[in-house]
């Protein structure tokens, strides 16, 4: 299915935690996460990127998304 994106709207970008047994992982999940999310809103969701959210807690990750409007 292809989205078309309003040329006047706002990208948004937005972080969701996730757990995640490393990198890979993580990578994996965020990817279906912005697939879901893509389905629901019928607007695209690009992952941009996978950060990790603590040092101190390493299964924590900040899946980074971005949407079009």
């Amino acid at each position: 299915m292809t989205y078309l994106s309003d040329p006047e709207g706002v990208p948004e970008d937005w972080d969701e935690p996730i757990l995640a047994d490393g990198q890979q992982q993580a990578r994996r999940k965020c990817k279906a996460m912005a697939e879901d999310y893509t389905e629901q809103g019928r607007s695209e969701v690009e992952l941009i990127d996978v950060i990790k959210a603590s040092t101190k807690t390493r299964n924590r990750y900040l899946c980074r998304f971005r949407s079009q409007p």
